[in-house]
């Protein structure tokens, strides 16, 4: 969303008092966002930890935690995007969990085929300036 609002910034043209004639000078242009705000205004971190995916049934649950820092000067906004470099493991949910000193997101991961595994934990997470 926020990428198509960057390339229709780019493209935005203002025409004072709807007279398609006349282009806005940039001046005109000071109270909308411009494309240096958007890449301060919400950052995008990834964070990722190695995890032992235990042997069981096909597509048993198994709960892992991965630890995550929020950047200076901003605030968490959502979880975007949460995945394992395994192609047998999927994951099922991801959620934000432990404290403000020690912060965690929660992953549960599935194993399809129930055979024990290393892989890789992936999460992104959106920050918004606060």
């Amino acid at each position: 969303m926020f990428l198509r609002l960057k390339n229709l910034m780019n493209k935005l043209h203002v025409y004072p008092n709807n007279n398609l004639s006349n282009k806005a000078d940039k001046t005109s242009l000071s109270s909308y966002a411009q494309k240096s705000d958007l890449k301060t205004t919400i950052i995008e971190k990834q964070f990722k930890d190695t995890i032992a995916v235990p042997s069981g049934t096909a597509y048993s649950l198994s709960t892992f935690k991965i630890p995550y820092t929020v950047p200076s000067g901003y605030n968490v906004l959502a979880i975007c995007r949460a995945w394992v470099d395994d192609r047998s493991s999927n994951v099922k949910n991801a959620y934000l969990s432990g404290t403000e000193s020690e912060r965690t997101i929660t992953v549960e991961v599935s194993n399809l085929n129930g055979v024990e595994k290393n892989a890789v934990a992936y999460v992104n997470i959106l920050f918004i300036k606060s």
